[in-house]
């Protein structure tokens, strides 16, 4: 099998995003328009001068009516996860499993939030859509180091995400060479200013927009489909502050097999 080169997989990921974007726009876009207007109570644009335009509300009351028993069933304390072992011995390591992703979902997401937008976008709009992914980023700061010996200045040279800004040597110990004349440093301290990177990463969690969420038009549930992605707008500072923070998201924000 041929390997396939950038151009012919960006053309592949090209098509599908302008077939999934026609396929969307025409078949749920009016009705999530419409949708929100009900919920909203907007008019319809069919009164009549004189005539009543009390517009009714029953889908914005039955909505509200259910999302407060939804949310009781799945948030009635804060164990949104459990994994559940196969065997006595992964008994313990089921219970780590389970703290540590209702702790990554409660404590470093706002699992609650994200749960209500989750429901209440499936409830008006028939589509909710969950997005985790992992995010790394890079953190550069300024340290400062003084009466470093020769082996710690070395340890920091070998280190790559080290890189020297400033550098002085100041010498401790020195003897004389009587046959060249010369005074040689026998130990010397040195005082440093570096630049040091650090790459820091966390799990995220975040709801996507129903009308941000793209899949093949033919897919039928999230199994069979070839073809998923996350569209999203950005503003030129919203690109060049993801550019001087050196933001590197890990999710996957097209798939195509």
């Amino acid at each position: 099998m041929a390997k396939m080169d950038d151009y012919q997989l960006s053309s592949i990921v090209s098509g599908e995003i302008t077939d999934a974007l026609n396929h969307f726009d025409s078949e749920y876009t009016q009705e999530r328009l419409r949708a929100l207007d009900f919920y909203l109570g907007e008019p319809l644009g069919n009164e009549v001068e004189g005539r009543s335009a009390v517009v009714a509300t029953e889908v914005a009351d039955t909505v509200e009516a259910i999302m407060p028993n939804l949310m009781r069933v799945f948030t009635a304390n804060d164990k949104y996860v459990r994994f559940a072992p196969r065997t006595a011995e992964d008994q313990e390591a089921a219970e780590q499993a389970s703290d540590y992703v209702n702790y990554i979902i409660t404590q470093r997401n706002d699992g609650y939030k994200l749960l209500h937008t989750f429901f209440k976008d499936a409830l008006l709009f028939r589509m909710g859509v969950i997005k985790f992914f992992y995010e790394t980023k890079e953190e550069v700061d300024e340290e400062e180091y003084s009466g470093l010996s020769e082996d710690e200045l070395v340890m920091l040279m070998n280190d790559p995400n080290v890189e020297i800004v400033e550098q002085s040597e100041t010498v401790m110990e020195s003897i004389y060479d009587d046959e060249s004349g010369e005074t040689m440093p026998l130990r010397s301290e040195y005082d440093l200013t570096v630049r040091v990177t650090r790459e820091e990463g966390e799990i995220k969690v975040i709801n996507v927009p129903p009308e941000e969420f793209l899949v093949n038009r033919r897919a039928t549930s999230l199994e069979d489909a070839h073809f998923m992605a996350h569209r999203t707008t950005l503003t030129v500072s919203d690109l060049v502050a993801m550019g001087t923070t050196a933001m590197r998201s890990k999710s996957t924000l097209a798939r195509t097999s």
